[in-house]
């Protein structure tokens, strides 16, 4: 196990560097040096629409008679991500890398160019469906190849006009959520400049309770891990490392209030106090962590009788390794985590209590999702019907909320720890543990499990914080999946 503090540059959510230079090499084998360079053209922008690209193209390509179905080969390929409304944005890591590659092959003196480009086009678009905020983090990426000076003054006024319309909580948090995600993408640029110092202390106010970078999880002269503490945890050769972030103890109010629009009776809300802090998965247990368990296991005759040499049973469309693993039962996923805590000794890891993932999703707020209540926004935090194209997304890809946590709403029902039991009269999960003033509540009884989250197929509706599901523990779905929980006191020294 590899314990690490976030170290302040925001990137914990990135794709690991090498999988990223990997993902660039597998494109480059397929469609060839040509489709790479005008990759790297389209990586400037913060989203790529089949207009802009082949703008691009025209613009600083043509003389490379690069061909103009490279254009539909980058957005439909897994450098890039659907968004909506024919918009596409790159993997924020490939991205970093296209543009360094860029920077060797033309100097930087073709960055500034596509700036200049870009801020030309913001101006004068006419028929790009855009968000005001989205069309100023465009102007905020390409100023600050060609105007960080004046890019940090508007930084730092809009930094202090969130401040002022956030209240006691500080920084209004779906404007923070934004302003966190544009310094990772403008952080290199900016290192780079005259006002790197600024840069620096600007984005240090963003998240003003994070641990100093390079503080160990475990050692702390505190005595104890803190917001925001990052735990890694290896699990296997060539897979992708799961990440957990600590969850401080608190008390919050669990539920929905009467007039939060779709909630269901079985919503009442109460006051919970979770006296252990813990940590959460920053994202659901992918396909690919899973394998490593399944082919080291086979354990197929403790489960169903569908349990195929793999492990686990197949969805009906194609899945890549970070993809959220589904198709996994409340069996299969104890199991995993026995052989985990097994493999780790003395780390206990295990499913999230009902409560700890409400309390975790909402990082404080109270709202019918993590950034608001405006359904509009929900595109860029989760996928769900409107966005995913039917079908589980890589984990980790859209916004996280305040406390990093990817996928919270939407991409997989998460299995919980917690028993119940499906009245149909009333139409409620029925739980012991669902009482006001309740610490730490689990339930133990039941021939159910409690499910959260929503997923890739269903409403906004049944994506929100409050949304209970349930399903019998040997279930199965497409739709079903888990992220872990890992106790603090219990890691292994």
């Amino acid at each position: 196990m590899k314990n690490i503090a976030e170290n302040g540059n925001g990137k914990s959510h990135w794709l690991e560097e090498e999988s990223a230079r990997l993902a660039l090499s597998a494109f480059e084998r397929r469609f060839g040096k040509k489709h790479v360079i005008l990759a790297c053209h389209a990586a400037l922008p913060l989203l790529l629409t089949p207009e802009l690209v082949n703008l691009i193209r025209l613009n600083f390509t043509e003389k490379l008679e690069i061909p103009w179905i490279a254009e539909a080969d980058i957005l439909l390929s897994s450098l890039c991500m659907p968004m909506g409304d024919g918009a596409y944005e790159m993997e924020p890591r490939i991205r970093d890398l296209l543009l360094k590659r860029l920077e060797a092959l033309f100097g930087k003196k073709r960055t500034e160019q596509l700036a200049l480009f870009l801020l030309a086009w913001l101006k004068h678009r006419h028929t790009v469906k855009t968000r005001a905020d989205t069309a100023e983090s465009h102007r905020w990426i390409a100023m600050a190849y060609v105007d960080p000076p004046q890019l940090i003054d508007e930084l730092e006024a809009r930094l202090d006009k969130a401040r002022a319309g956030g209240g006691a909580m500080g920084v209004h948090r779906i404007e923070q959520i934004r302003l966190c995600n544009l310094a990772e993408i403008i952080s290199r640029p900016m290192l780079a400049s005259g006002e790197k110092e600024r840069f620096k202390k600007w984005r240090d106010k963003l998240a003003p309770d994070k641990p100093e970078p390079g503080k160990k999880t475990r050692g702390r002269g505190d005595g104890g891990p803190k917001q925001g503490d990052i735990v890694e945890v290896a699990v296997g050769k060539g897979v992708a490392p799961m990440k957990f972030v600590f969850i401080p103890p608190g008390e919050f109010v669990m539920g929905s209030p009467e007039d939060e629009p779709g909630r269901w009776d079985d919503e009442e809300q109460q006051r919970v106090r979770l006296i252990k802090g813990f940590y959460m998965q920053t994202t659901p247990v992918t396909r690919g962590q899973w394998r490593t368990f399944a082919m080291g296991t086979h354990p197929k005759d403790d489960f169903e009788d569908d349990w195929d040499c793999e492990g686990m049973a197949e969805p009906e469309f194609d899945q890549e390794e970070d993809h959220p693993v589904c198709c996994v039962s409340w069996n299969e996923v104890r199991a995993f985590i026995e052989w985990l805590n097994r493999k780790e000794g003395a780390v206990s890891y295990d499913l999230p209590t009902e409560a700890q993932w409400e309390y975790a999703c909402r990082a404080g707020t109270q709202t019918a999702w993590f950034f608001g209540s405006d359904e509009k926004d929900l595109e860029r935090y989760a996928w769900f019907e409107k966005n995913s194209g039917g079908r589980t997304r890589p984990v980790g890809k859209l916004g996280a909320n305040p406390w990093g946590l990817h996928d919270m709403h939407g991409n997989v029902w998460e299995w919980c720890l917690d028993h119940c039991d499906y009245d149909e009269k009333s139409d409620r999960i029925v739980t012991d543990t669902y009482r006001e003033g309740i610490k730490d509540p689990v339930c133990r009884k039941g021939s159910r499990r409690v499910v959260r989250g929503g997923s890739w197929g269903l409403s906004p509706r049944l994506c929100r914080a409050a949304n209970r599901y349930d399903a019998p523990p040997g279930y199965r779905d497409a739709h079903l999946g888990f992220r872990l929980v890992l106790l603090p006191g219990r890691l292994a020294s």
